[in-house]
């Protein structure tokens, strides 16, 4: 990687700490990684470079990613797409600094209303914003699913998928709450689990 790349991520990293009030210790526990790959990477003038998962995993805690921006543009942002598992699967380009990208799997929640299965979805974090609005579209974990959509409507999340008949198979263990796609309180997801509004999805043509 390049040296103005390493010196943005750098820069990135003492803002997330230093805007939220974060150790190198609480960020990494909160990522699920070793704080060394933050304090190595701060402290000294190693070669040594976090991996580009480990830089998923931060950016997902931080709600934000470093602005890698393309040689051929000013204007643009290159940050991790992150999928259920928390790895980062592709690097794309989008025009703010302020959002997180993540890979949805067969199965979105919201076909009917051209949020596909498999997309790529560029939410707003959750410590964006203070409250969801009605016709806000959701991201948020399931439990046993990784990441689905919803559209909330007067504290509750709704789902239009394209095929009401098809699921997920693992609903029907009723380990989420639910067997289908019935409606569902937005406090049984909750903050915890809440990644954000959709603010654009990227369908992969095959």
């Amino acid at each position: 990687m390049e040296e103005i790349e390493r010196r943005t991520i750098r820069v990135w990293m003492r803002e997330v700490m230093q805007q939220k009030r974060l150790t190198a210790n609480s960020w990494a526990t909160l990522a699920g990684t070793s704080p060394t790959n933050i304090t190595r990477f701060l402290n000294t003038d190693s070669k040594f470079m976090p991996s580009v998962r480990t830089l998923a995993k931060l950016a997902k805690i931080a709600g934000s990613s470093p602005q890698l921006l393309n040689k051929t543009t000013e204007t643009r942002h290159k940050i991790p797409v992150i999928d259920h598992k928390g790895k980062c699967v592709q690097m794309i380009l989008v025009d703010r600094d302020d959002v997180v990208a993540y890979k949805l799997k067969e199965y979105s929640g919201m076909g009917a209303k051209g949020v596909n299965g498999n997309a790529t979805i560029i939410v707003e974090p959750r410590d964006s914003f203070s409250e969801c609005n009605d016709g806000d579209i959701i991201a948020y974990e399931s439990y046993i699913y990784g990441i689905l959509c919803g559209e909330y409507r007067s504290g509750l999340v709704m789902y239009f998928p394209k095929n009401p008949n098809q699921m997920p198979s693992q609903f029907k263990k009723g380990k989420d709450g639910y067997k289908d796609w019935s409606t569902v309180p937005i406090e049984f997801i909750g903050d915890d689990r809440l990644f954000g509004k959709v603010i654009h999805a990227i369908s992969d043509f095959e």
